[in-house]
């Protein structure tokens, strides 16, 4: 039987910070199997999320999901990421968009 899904001691904190900014956001730290814990989206742009505190590396599983895949999930460890990551979307919204 697995064991409930650590959630890392920010993510509160940053998952308030995302929808504060404007943002949707689904938890899915609870799939385990190194699944991302979020997945954010601001303006129908969908990010997937590493949480992670301070000094917090990847799993073993995050490391063996995403070894074969050709990106991974944003790591975001502290507010001021959570604003750099929604000026990133929103930039990504405004070139979707036909603007720069």
């Amino acid at each position: 039987m697995r064991r409930a899904a650590r959630v890392d001691s920010n993510q509160a904190e940053i998952v308030e910070a995302f929808r504060s900014l404007g943002c949707d956001v689904l938890h899915t730290h609870q799939l385990g199997q190194g699944a991302p814990d979020l997945f954010v989206a601001f303006s129908g742009i969908w990010l997937a999320i590493e949480v992670k505190t301070q000094h917090g590396k990847l799993t073993e599983a995050q490391e063996t999901l995403y070894e074969g895949l050709k990106t991974r999930p944003r790591i975001v460890r502290n507010v001021e990421e959570v604003k750099a990551t929604v000026d990133t979307l929103k930039r990504w919204h405004r070139c979707i968009q036909g603007g720069k």
